[in-house]
């Protein structure tokens, strides 16, 4: 064998084992739809949690104020994570962390209202805060993406591997 050279039994079984774990992220992925009460991407709910989270983290973006309270309560709770980022509406990937810090910033979003109820001055923001349903949803949806983020992790890091091997 020469150095460097690749048996097709490499090809054949590098592109085995990318279909099983395609085929286990998949099935992952309906299992999680069926359970979230028929939550598809496509659904108007879902484009609609994903707009009132980009809502909530400009808010904390754009005020000081706010953002700052948010800071010093996460810190205060010791919430691991940081603060908001924005997403680009064609990055799965950021689309996920964006819903995701929503959700892992709910009991901080829900203290910095009832400590400081005049700093925030958007009603969106304090429906959305004070709405149960809201981050229960958010919750789905965050559980949905994660496993559209593994998946296009995977797939990503096997076209890396696999022009590597070229």
């Amino acid at each position: 064998m020469k150095l460097g050279y690749m048996s097709s039994s490499y090809d054949i079984l590098n592109s085995r084992l990318l279909n099983q774990e395609i085929l286990r992220i998949n099935e992952k992925i309906n299992k999680v739809i069926k359970n979230s009460e028929n939550l598809t991407l496509e659904h108007d709910l879902a484009k609609q949690m994903i707009k009132s989270c980009n809502i909530i983290i400009l808010f904390f973006k754009r005020s000081h104020i706010a953002e700052k309270l948010l800071t010093d309560v996460t810190a205060t709770l010791k919430i691991k994570g940081g603060g908001f980022k924005t997403y680009s509406e064609t990055q799965w990937i950021s689309i996920y962390e964006a819903t995701s810090l929503v959700s892992h910033l709910q009991i901080a979003l829900e203290h910095i209202l009832i400590d400081n109820p005049d700093e925030i001055t958007n009603k969106t923001i304090k429906h959305y805060i004070q709405n149960s349903d809201f981050f229960a949803n958010v919750n789905k949806l965050t559980k949905v993406l994660k496993l559209i983020k593994t998946a296009i992790t995977l797939l990503k890091s096997s076209t890396i591997y696999r022009r590597q091997d070229v």
